[in-house]
């Protein structure tokens, strides 16, 4: 559960010991498209206390993940039936996959693109509940911690806006 990828260990351990790979062209060069998750792995590693904050993190990202998903199911005209209902058929039909190929608990993990996943579901919810600071905090965070998040909220928060101004228009 600690963490498969250990791909984002490595710019950790080469900054905090500089001359450990510093030649690798993989971990000198993509970094940027994780970089706070990897300011925060830093941080948890020169604690010492990566693996259980990252074991804390990814149960509380499962638990973030049924909330998330238990908030927007009645913001859509939802009950506690279509919640159980639109659970299971989302494990059996979508598997949990989320934007692109990527799935919300990709590899049991606490990755960037699982914390990016449900900060994003999160926003989609909140939106919906009418909370739009909270929603653009959500989004922000989704967007700083995976890139592909990033790319994708330049479509969902404009794609919202537009439809809350048709609907507004269509109902006046």
């Amino acid at each position: 559960v600690l963490l498969n990828h250990t791909v984002y260990l490595l710019d950790a351990l080469h900054r905090l010991n500089p001359e450990l790979l510093k030649n690798d062209w993989f971990l000198n060069q993509t970094f940027q498209y994780h970089a706070l998750f990897g300011l925060l792995t830093r941080e948890l590693m020169r604690l010492g206390i990566v693996q259980p904050a990252f074991i804390a993190g990814y149960f509380g990202l499962v638990v973030l993940l049924q909330w998330g998903w238990f908030r927007l199911v009645p913001a859509l005209g939802g009950n506690a039936a279509t919640f159980i209902v639109s659970e299971i058929i989302w494990q059996l039909f979508a598997a949990g996959t989320g934007l692109g190929m990527y799935q919300f608990l990709q590899d049991s993990c606490f990755l960037p693109s699982n914390i990016s996943a449900i900060a994003m579901l999160w926003g989609i919810a909140l939106w919906l509940e009418g909370r739009k600071t909270s929603a653009g905090i959500s989004f922000a965070v989704a967007a700083a911690l995976h890139l592909n998040y990033a790319l994708a909220t330049l479509a969902v928060w404009p794609a919202m806006l537009a439809y809350e101004l048709w609907s507004r228009r269509r109902l006046d």
